[in-house]
C-alpha cells in the first residue's frame, strides 16, 4: 500500500474514533444527567443543572416561568447585580400577556430565584445560613418598628436607595427570610413591599426575592403570604 494512501487511511480512522468518543461522550453526560434527574426531581418539568445538582424550578399556580424569552432575560438582567446569576424569573399571568411588552410596563407580583455567581459547588450548612441570614440582616440597618412616623417615611423613601427592614423570620429550618421596604432599583417611584430569602437547597446556597408594590397596609399581609408559600414551594419540589 502507498504511504500516501496508508497515511490517509490513518488519518481517517482516527477522525471517526475522534467523532465517535465525542458522540459517546455527550449520549453519555446526557443520560447521566437524566438518571440523575428521574432518581432526585422524579415529577420536575423545569428544572436547572446547578453545579454538580439539579434545581427544580417549580410550577406556580397563576404564574409562568419566562426567563428564557429573550425580552424578558434583558429585562430581568438590566436590574441584576452583575455577581448574580438569575435560575428562574416568574411572572403572574397579567403581566405574562404583556410579555412583548414588558419593558414599557411596571412590573408588580413577579418573583426571581436566583445565586451569586461561581458558588455552584460550595457547600453550606445551618450554621453557614443563620451566619448568613444575621449578616444581611446586620446590613439592613432602618427598621420598620422603630420609624416615627411611617406614613411620612413611606413618601419620603421613594428617593432613598436604603431599604426599611419590616421583618425577620424562619419560614422553614432551611430558610431565612426578610419582609422590607424597597425602591425598584431603576424607578424611583415605585415602591415594593419584597421578601428576601436564603435557601438551603441540598447544600447549596439559592436566593428568591419576590416583589410586590406596595398600595396600602395590606400590602405587607399579602406580600408575606405570597412569599411564604413561594419559598416553601421551592423547598417542597427540591427536597
Amino acid at each position: 500500500m502507498k504511504p500516501f494512501i496508508k497515511n490517509s487511511l490513518y488519518f481517517i480512522a482516527v477522525t471517526i474514533m475522534f467523532i465517535l468518543a465525542i458522540v459517546y461522550k455527550s449520549a453519555w453526560k446526557e443520560k447521566t444527567a437524566k438518571r440523575i434527574h428521574d432518581k432526585y426531581i422524579p415529577s420536575c418539568k423545569h428544572f436547572i443543572n446547578y453545579g454538580e445538582t439539579f434545581i427544580c424550578l417549580p410550577e406556580i399556580e397563576g404564574m409562568k416561568e419566562c426567563y428564557s424569552l429573550p425580552n424578558v432575560k434583558a429585562k430581568a438582567d438590566s436590574f441584576e447585580y452583575k455577581e448574580n446569576s438569575i435560575l428562574g424569573f416568574y411572572l403572574n399571568e397579567y403581566y405574562y400577556q404583556q410579555v412583548n411588552v414588558i419593558n414599557e410596563i411596571k412590573l408588580d407580583d413577579y418573583f426571581k430565584i436566583y445565586v451569586v455567581k461561581n458558588t455552584e459547588d460550595t457547600n453550606i450548612n445551618e450554621s453557614d445560613l443563620n451566619r448568613l441570614a444575621k449578616s444581611t440582616e446586620s446590613m439592613l440597618k432602618r427598621r420598620w418598628d422603630v420609624l416615627t412616623n411611617k406614613l411620612d417615611e413611606i413618601k419620603y423613601f421613594g428617593s432613598l436607595d436604603e431599604p426599611i427592614l419590616i421583618d425577620s423570620y424562619t419560614p422553614n429550618k432551611d430558610a431565612r427570610s426578610f419582609l422590607v421596604f424597597m425602591k425598584y432599583r431603576s424607578d424611583s417611584e415605585t415602591i415594593f413591599v419584597a421578601g428576601l430569602n436564603l435557601i438551603n437547597i441540598k447544600n447549596r446556597l439559592i436566593y428568591l426575592a419576590y416583589y410586590k408594590v406596595y398600595e396600602n397596609e395590606k400590602s405587607f399581609h399579602t406580600a408575606r403570604a405570597k412569599n411564604d408559600y413561594l419559598v416553601l414551594k421551592l423547598l417542597d419540589e427540591n427536597k
